[in-house]
């Protein structure tokens, strides 16, 4: 029986919302709290690596505790220039939050609609293409992709009120979590999204999502 998402909320304003839908999931999966201290690093801009500074996960650490934790991970696209990283504080990256699943001994994928997506990302956010590929993480073009198998959770980037860009996540049994939100939102499956009109759904994708099967773990995690 699959648990439900955690009552945890981003706060008003912020742009944390991959940090706190990446929890979300990892508490659904057990993953959270963490049995052991386990360590992160942000990004060091100067070998664009993350390889900088320590952020220790601690098994007393709440979930919102966890949450603004990771994102001094994820938190590291400028909010000025959206080709290029800062240290923390900025726009959730999908290859930061990749990077923390894998710290997890999960294998994430990133999912883009189409090539066109795919051209679209290389253009506005080359970084992002570019930590990716440094992460192994694999880069899957086309919606055959989005089917969700009883294992498998996805976290896309939506578009909200025509310019705000916001993470989501869903869990196997199709039960949507929105850190904005304190209930859960009804919508319908990802694939689904591009054939409703925006001003129904109240939102539209990006073309981008992390995908993410709970049977895709490796044996060894970074716990100390």
């Amino acid at each position: 029986m699959q648990i439900d998402f955690p009552n945890i909320k981003q706060p008003d304003g912020s742009i944390s919302c991959g940090a706190y839908s990446l929890t979300a999931c990892l508490h659904v999966m057990g993953l959270l709290p963490v049995n052991r201290r386990l360590f992160l690093y942000q990004i060091d801009l100067s070998k664009g690596a993350f390889v900088g500074e320590q952020v220790v996960l601690e098994p007393t650490d709440s979930l919102t505790e966890t949450a603004e934790k990771i994102y001094l991970v994820t938190g590291i696209i400028d909010q000025s220039d959206y080709a290029e990283f800062v240290k923390d504080s900025g726009l959730n990256a999908i290859s930061a939050m990749a990077y923390v699943l894998m710290c997890f001994g999960l294998k994430p994928q990133i999912i883009l609609r189409d090539e066109n997506t795919y051209s679209q990302l290389a253009g506005a956010y080359p970084q992002e293409l570019r930590m990716s590929n440094a992460l192994d993480v694999p880069i899957l073009c086309g919606m055959e992709n989005l089917a969700v198998a009883e294992e498998s959770y996805l976290m896309p980037t939506a578009v909200f009120h025509g310019e705000n860009l916001h993470v989501v996540a869903m869990k196997p049994d199709g039960v949507w979590f929105d850190p904005e939100q304190d209930d859960r939102p009804e919508w319908p499956a990802l694939v689904n999204w591009d054939s409703i009109p925006e001003s129904e759904l109240g939102h539209e994708w990006l073309g981008v999502a992390i995908k993410v099967m709970t049977n895709s773990s490796d044996s060894t995690t970074p716990f100390i």
